[in-house]
């Protein structure tokens, strides 16, 4: 009869309802409630949280279609203005209608936060995009005139891959013969540039993260790779290229994503992955992958649901130091049912679904943020509800606020090759997260205070985060740098707890990298003539030696605006050997 669903078919959709939760089981208070807000509903949405005019409040990126077909394409940044009120500030962005991907990065160092952008602007692979959106720090955006990658279902991600402060931009897509990612670096100046080898992509999720802790970011991906399911790490060679190692027994996940935090807190980066792991409905899987730390994984046995057209995150909700897990999607492929959750940490490697009663969606993207500054983590929910296109804020209403870890200590730095230093501090400590469960964020500036090389996207004076993450050293208790100019430089670190709150900034310590000799050659009349790299406006001093023993004055230098400086030694004819170091002052 019209409008009945057969009999066997209300079975199983009740027993799917049974099996998975899908109510708030009576007598359990919900931790979170929901808010009223005017963000438009939209399903496999791009969405970041940061706050980009650093006053103190998350703000809310979006992007994806405003309708179930693709002719209402968007992207629009909602201002936080306080008591869970937000505005679309109308920051003329490109509007991205499907597959879209957002990020909030500081690529320029100058300490507000910038855009990258990438996916379809109309229902065609044809009309794809990735910009770069510069924050001119008065609230708009400009957009760069750089030619990055633009390809069919792509996805952008900031990270700096080779450790020289300046975020890079990693971006994966389709080429219409299979997926390929890239690594686009920063030169600076709003320039960017591809280096090494493309790498063989798979079709779903995709993390930049630091897996091996050497303090290099690696790559975390999964998808279908042609003929099955597969998870696949690409290890930085700190060259510009990648290893590509495939652990065979780590399960693969299309449709849905893959997760990074360390959820027992031993200091190692772990992983989640959701979605289905055979290509079909009955192979819709959820699993957390243990990071022992020596190149392999284990599985464990957290029982979370496996759910595709899916998204899941880390996140903290009730402050006690253990990252808990928020997914959304799909029980199978042609959507039957759909769940929205938080499943807590116990601490025993197992998770406990909190009942929180949040509407169900497919085609999901979730994300963490704490928005209203309560010291509790609140969430959002996008996606797709039977017809309906949701945007879901749910504020936290657990009862015990976090508290920010302490301020590291025991700044130290050393010198690594011709420019670069290692930086080191000690752990921190803070009332909820385990010390090996923080992370920390690091900035480095050319005077006290700055973070003109490399950004915290933190405020320098009260530690407040301008991101919702890990810090940029993550879990690490030391930071590379390489391809540093000669100079003086100043540094703090902070630490960041599970709730992603940052302690104060550290003591603030300095490093020098010293000058350099870039080049020598003859010139006419015998002459030898010097090319040195120094600090920019500073007193040199120029010394020779004919064994490497014995050394004297030569000269003192003044570098000029940039740094460099030249010297013509007429002395060279007369000696058999002369040998050269510039030091500063």
């Amino acid at each position: 009869m019209k409008g009945v669903l057969p009999k066997t078919w209300v079975a199983l959709v009740l027993g799917l309802a049974s099996a998975f939760n899908i109510q708030a089981q009576p007598g359990i208070p919900s931790s979170f409630t929901a808010v009223s807000t005017d963000i438009p509903g939209m399903r496999s949405a791009g969405i970041a949280v940061g706050d980009y005019d650093n006053d103190g409040k998350l703000d809310i990126l979006i992007c994806g279609n405003t309708n179930n077909s693709a002719a209402d394409p968007v992207t629009q940044l909602w201002r936080n203005l306080g008591n869970n009120v937000f505005t679309n500030v109308n920051a003329g962005l490109t509007p991205i209608s499907r597959g879209g991907s957002v990020a909030w990065g500081d690529y320029d160092n100058d300490g507000f936060l910038d855009i990258v952008l990438a996916g379809r602007t109309n229902a065609s692979p044809a009309g794809s995009v990735c910009e770069v959106w510069r924050n001119q720090g008065d609230g708009t955006f400009t957009k760069l005139q750089v030619n990055l990658l633009s390809l069919d279902s792509l996805y952008a991600a900031w990270g700096d891959f080779n450790n020289d402060g300046r975020l890079d931009i990693m971006i994966k897509g389709w080429t219409g013969v299979e997926n390929i990612c890239e690594i686009w670096q920063n030169l600076g100046g709003g320039n960017f540039t591809k280096v090494g080898a493309s790498l063989h992509a798979l079709s779903f999720g995709a993390v930049p993260s630091d897996f091996d802790n050497d303090g290099w970011l690696d790559i975390l991906m999964a998808g279908y790779n042609g003929n099955k399911s597969v998870t696949r790490f690409y290890q930085n060679k700190r060259n510009g290229n990648f290893n590509t190692l495939t652990i065979t027994n780590v399960s693969g996940y299309e449709i849905g994503t893959v997760a990074c935090g360390d959820y027992n807190n031993d200091g190692t980066i772990d992983m989640l992955g959701i979605g289905t792991t055979n290509g079909s409905s009955s192979g819709a899987d959820c699993h957390i992958w243990e990071n022992p730390g020596n190149g392999t994984l284990n599985k464990i046995d957290a029982g979370l649901p496996g759910l595709v057209f899916a998204s899941a995150r880390w996140g903290d909700y009730d402050n006690d130091g253990r990252l808990d897990v928020l997914l959304s999607g799909s029980i199978d492929t042609v959507r039957t049912l759909s769940l929205s959750e938080v499943w807590r940490n116990v601490g025993d490697g197992t998770f406990t679904n909190i009942h929180a009663g949040f509407a169900g969606v497919s085609d999901s993207t979730v994300a963490w943020g704490d928005f209203d500054n309560d010291g509790k983590l609140d969430l959002l929910v996008a996606g797709i509800s039977g017809t309906n296109l949701l945007f879901n804020l749910y504020r936290n209403t657990t009862s015990t606020a976090n508290t920010a870890p302490s301020a590291p200590v025991g700044l130290l730095s050393s010198r690594t090759g011709a420019n670069g230093v290692r930086l080191a501090w000690d752990a921190a400590s803070d009332l909820e997260t385990p010390s090996g469960g923080l992370s920390y964020n690091v900035r480095i500036g050319t005077a006290p205070g700055k973070c003109d090389i490399l950004s915290p996207a933190a405020n320098a004076a009260t530690g407040q985060r301008y991101l919702a993450e890990l810090g940029n050293a993550q879990e690490r208790l030391f930071q590379v740098m390489t391809n540093l100019n000669p100079g003086l430089y100043y540094w703090s670190v902070q630490a960041v707890d599970t709730a992603f709150a940052g302690s104060p900034f550290a003591t603030e310590s300095t490093f020098i990298v010293a000058p350099k000799i870039m080049s020598s050659r003859p010139v006419n009349g015998g002459n030898f003539q010097l090319d040195f790299q120094g600090i920019a406006g500073g007193s040199h001093t120029l010394e020779v030696s004919p064994d490497l023993v014995t050394w004297s004055l030569l000269t003192n230098l003044t570098a000029d605006a940039t740094g460099i400086f030249h010297f013509t030694d007429p002395g060279v004819t007369n000696s058999p050997a002369r040998y050269y170091r510039v030091s500063h002052p």
